[in-house]
Parts: C-alpha cells; sequence; structure tokens
C-alpha cells in the first residue's frame, strides 16, 4: 500500500508540474498576442512608380523609358526656371500628352517645326551617347509606340531614327558627322546644340543651329501626333526652349 501511494503522489506531482508549465507557456503567448496588438502597425509603403511620378517630374510630362524592366527614378527629371535638367541612367522620351500646345491634331495640317535647345553638362570628350527631339509620336504609353526621333551626340555626329514598337529604323544609316555639330573644347566642359525638326507631310528638315543637316522622307507614317524630346544613357542634359511652331 505504502509503495502505491507513494507511486500516486508521485503521478500526482508529475502532473502538477506539467500543469504549471501549460499555464505559463498559454500566458506567455496571450501576453504575446497583446504586445502584437498593441504595436503600431507597420507603414504602407509607396509604389515606385508613384514617387517618381509626383517627385522627378515638372508638371504636364509624361516619362517613356525604353524598356520596361528599368527603374523610373533613374531617369531624373527637375524644372529650373523653365528649362528641364535631366540626368539620365536609361534612355528614354520626355513629353507633354495632354497640351495642345506639344500635340499635332489629327485635324490639322502636318506641317510645323519642333525646336530644343540642348546643353550637355559635364561632358566627357568624346561621349558616344545622343539627345534631341521627335515628332509623330503615336500610341506612347504602349508596346506600339511610334515616332521619328533626330540627336546629336558629343563627338559632332547626328543620328536619326524611326521607332515603330520595339522595332527601329535608322533613317540616316547610322551616326553621320556634320560640322553642325558642335563638341566640348575640354574635359568635363559645357557644349550647347539647338536642334529643330521642320515637318513638311512626310518630308522632315534637320538642323542643327540654324544649319540643314539633312532631309528624310517618312511617307510610310503619319507625322502628325506629339512632339517632345529624346535623352540617351547617362547623360547631365539642360534643356531649353522646347517648342512647337505651327508657324514660321
Amino acid at each position: 500500500m505504502t509503495r502505491r501511494n507513494t507511486d500516486v503522489g508521485r503521478r500526482v506531482r508529475t502532473a502538477g508540474v506539467s500543469l504549471v508549465v501549460i499555464s505559463v507557456t498559454v500566458i506567455m503567448m496571450g501576453m504575446g498576442v497583446l504586445a502584437a496588438g498593441c504595436a503600431d502597425p507597420a507603414p504602407e509603403a509607396l509604389a515606385t512608380s508613384d514617387v517618381v511620378l509626383s517627385s522627378q517630374l515638372p508638371s504636364g510630362y509624361a516619362l517613356q523609358l525604353d524598356r520596361a524592366n528599368r527603374d523610373r527614378a533613374d531617369f531624373a527629371v527637375r524644372d529650373d526656371h523653365g528649362d528641364l535638367i535631366v540626368e539620365t541612367g536609361p534612355a528614354g522620351i520626355l513629353y507633354r500628352p495632354d497640351d495642345a500646345g506639344h500635340v499635332v491634331a489629327a485635324t490639322e495640317a502636318a506641317r510645323y517645326r519642333v525646336r530644343a535647345r540642348f546643353t550637355e553638362l559635364g561632358a566627357p570628350m568624346g561621349h558616344r551617347e545622343g539627345f534631341g527631339v521627335f515628332v509623330g509620336g503615336q500610341q506612347l504609353r504602349a508596346q506600339g509606340q511610334r515616332y521619328v526621333y533626330f540627336m546629336v551626340r558629343g563627338d559632332g555626329r547626328y543620328l536619326v531614327k524611326q521607332r515603330d514598337g520595339d522595332a527601329t529604323i535608322e533613317l540616316s544609316e547610322g551616326w553621320q558627322p556634320s560640322d553642325a555639330v558642335r563638341v566640348p573644347t575640354s574635359e568635363g566642359g559645357e557644349v550647347t546644340n539647338e536642334l529643330a525638326i521642320e515637318v513638311d507631310g512626310g518630308e522632315l528638315h534637320l538642323l542643327c543651329n540654324g544649319e540643314p543637316v539633312a532631309n528624310v522622307t517618312v511617307d510610310d507614317m503619319d507625322t502628325r501626333g506629339v512632339v517632345g524630346l529624346r535623352v540617351n544613357h547617362n547623360l547631365h542634359v539642360r534643356i531649353g526652349g522646347f517648342g512647337l511652331d505651327r508657324d514660321w
């Protein structure tokens, strides 16, 4: 009997310890839940695109990068007393889609001029990335975007291309030299080039610093639409005098 009672007592004490452990565990879990409930909620993250659109684009401008997988924050744009200061990683275009002063409507004659003044800042000698203007912009926010662009670069050359979706056609047969294109005179200096495209139907007349550099024909596309700016990779550029002239 004594041995049996002793065994029973041990079982009771063991069960008591188990109950204490379980009770402590439940209490600790309850305290954890209570602490979690009292903690401040995690802040809601802003979408990258929302941040970029609100902080890096001047009012009225839209940005379209060449490649959708590039970070829009790496194409920085700010207004400086009416000029645009652009610093790029990826290449892209800037335009004003809702501004009638920068759009040639389908009901208008395809006869106009787009112009802009570009100053490359801190220009490396012979830098081979270009900047310029475009015309005939259509479906710019879609995969089927279309436009024709005219660019110059720091080694004194120009390029004319037609973009249709992801495909491009070189209308100038590559980068061509021109004495009209100004180049930097020292490493890290500044150089300014004024570019213009004069549109007359399917005929495009390209000018740099008031000098004609080329004429191209684009009979297979409508040259009406949005006009805008293009800046390629790894550039620091000031852009002024951007506008569309219907009479000149």
